[in-house]
């Protein structure tokens, strides 16, 4: 008899990646925990009772009750949370298990699901530039809500609508790309602004981290290309906000000389890693398109 086999692509995850990474280069793996104690021998003590013991049957598939009524008594001692073990908990097998078993409780099948934008986009970006010759680009724009985990102050939602950009393209050396890339975006966004809310002092905050070239470029291209709105852009060389997140370069769309915060933007290295190609350039982004229409009634 013959087997028959499907060999499926299997990769590994970006965890483990960094694992054999960190191996080869002999460098500190912060990706995984090696936790330098010993486990504390009452739970050794706790596993070798339950290898003796007769618990190994399948539980409820919701979780052991037991188990299930010490999390309700430490969410209501500790985290001041009311929870019924029998209606409002689930045990899982893992961050991955309770994400999925959250996701179908709260979303229809079917039901198309976005994390963020400007991600998204820029995975179709990745694949799109795939199929382009070296000197194409990709230009991207969608809209929709979402939902971040962060506090973001007094008067401002965590679930909200943003209108986002994405463009990459292969680097022409001297930060020429990078500069292209920025005169297509803030041209847009300085429209965007004269046209809906002249009258609320927008602008545009421009942050160049740690990048001559890109400080040059600024200087002598992408300044000079919108010379004559020079007026809604200004210099914040100082930012230190999102300085990990973006790559070089960072925006800041605001209003109310600057009290009122639009959206932001930035270089990012993502079509870069997703194309496996390090001289694809990537910029996103986005404003708050609810903040910006309280302001044109406002």
């Amino acid at each position: 008899m013959t087997m028959a086999f499907k060999r499926l692509p299997m990769r590994e995850s970006v965890i483990r990646q960094t694992t054999i990474l960190s191996a080869q280069l002999g460098a500190i793996n912060l990706s995984q925990g090696f936790p330098d104690d010993d486990t504390f021998p009452e739970l050794k003590e706790f596993a070798i009772q339950a290898i003796h013991g007769a618990n190994h049957q399948y539980t409820n598939p919701w979780g052991s009750p037991v188990l299930r009524e010490a999390v309700a008594r430490k969410l209501a001692s500790f985290n001041k949370i009311q929870a019924d073990p029998e209606r409002n908990i689930v045990i899982t097998c893992g961050a991955t298990e309770g994400m999925i078993v959250a996701m179908e409780s709260l979303i229809e099948r079917g039901t198309e699901v976005i994390s963020d934008s400007t991600n998204v986009l820029a995975l179709e970006a990745a694949t799109r530039r795939r199929g382009q010759p070296s000197d194409g680009h990709c230009d991207l724009a969608a809209c929709h809500r979402q939902l971040r985990a962060q506090v973001f102050g007094p008067g401002a939602a965590a679930h909200f609508r943003l209108f986002a950009l994405v463009s990459s393209a292969r680097d022409t050396g001297s930060g020429r790309t990078e500069a292209g890339l920025l005169i297509r975006h803030l041209s847009y966004w300085l429209d965007v602004l004269e046209a809906l809310i002249p009258h609320r002092q927008p602008r545009i905050e421009l942050s160049v981290m740690d990048s001559p070239v890109l400080a040059e470029r600024l200087a002598d291209t992408v300044r000079p290309a919108l010379a004559g709105r020079a007026a809604l852009l200004t210099d914040q060389p100082d930012r230190t906000r999102a300085r990990g997140y973006y790559a070089g370069f960072a925006l800041l769309i605001t209003a109310d000389q600057g009290r009122a915060e639009l959206g932001d933007g930035g270089l990012t290295t993502w079509t870069a890693q997703l194309t496996g190609n390090a001289k694809e350039r990537c910029l996103v982004s986005c404003l708050a398109t609810e903040r910006l229409t309280s302001l044109i009634s406002g």
